[in-house]
C-alpha cells in the first residue's frame, strides 16, 4: 500500500494566521517547531509571510481592533502624562487621544457588546468542549451557529 505524504503546511499558516503558537501548532499537527520555523521562512521567501497574514487576520477580529485602541490610548495618555509633568503644551496630543476616542465610538456604535459576546461565546466553547456530551455539543452548534448568522446580518 502506498502512503500519501499529507501537506500540513497551509493548517499551520492558518492556525499561525490565527494567533495560535510555534508549539502548539507543531504539538497539534505532530509536526516539529523547527519544522514550522523551516516552513515559515519558506513561505516568507515566495511572498506568504505568515506574520503579516496574522496582522491582517486580527484587523477582522473585534477584540484585536479593541486591544489596537487600548494600547493608542494608553500610549497618548502616557506622552500626555509625561508632558504635563515637564509643564509642556499638551494641544496636539488631547487631538489625538480625541480622535482614538472617535474611532472607538464608531467601532462600539457598529459593533456593540459583539466583543464580550465573542468572548462569552469563546468561554462557553471551552467549557463546553470539557464538559458537554456529544448530542449537547450538537445542540450548541446550531444555537450558535443562528446566533452568529443573526449578528452578521444585523452588523451587515
Amino acid at each position: 500500500m502506498v502512503r500519501h505524504k499529507v501537506d500540513r503546511r497551509p493548517q499551520a499558516r492558518a492556525l499561525y494566521a490565527e494567533g495560535v503558537g510555534l508549539a502548539e501548532i507543531a504539538d497539534s499537527l505532530d509536526v516539529a517547531t523547527r519544522t514550522l520555523k523551516r516552513w515559515k521562512a519558506a513561505d516568507k521567501a515566495a511572498g506568504a509571510d505568515w506574520d503579516t497574514l496574522r496582522e491582517d487576520y486580527s484587523l477582522h477580529d473585534p477584540r484585536a481592533v479593541l486591544a489596537i485602541l487600548d494600547r493608542a490610548t494608553a500610549a497618548v495618555a502616557e506622552r500626555i502624562e509625561k508632558r504635563l509633568n515637564a509643564g509642556g503644551e499638551i494641544g496636539s496630543l488631547a487631538d489625538s487621544l480625541q480622535k482614538i476616542d472617535n474611532v472607538r465610538q464608531r467601532f462600539a456604535d457598529r459593533f456593540g457588546n459583539l466583543p464580550t459576546v465573542l468572548g462569552v461565546l469563546g468561554e462557553l466553547a471551552e467549557w463546553a468542549g470539557e464538559n458537554a456530551s456529544d448530542d449537547h455539543l450538537t445542540a450548541l452548534r446550531c444555537v450558535v451557529a443562528d446566533y452568529l448568522t443573526d449578528l452578521k446580518l444585523a452588523h451587515a
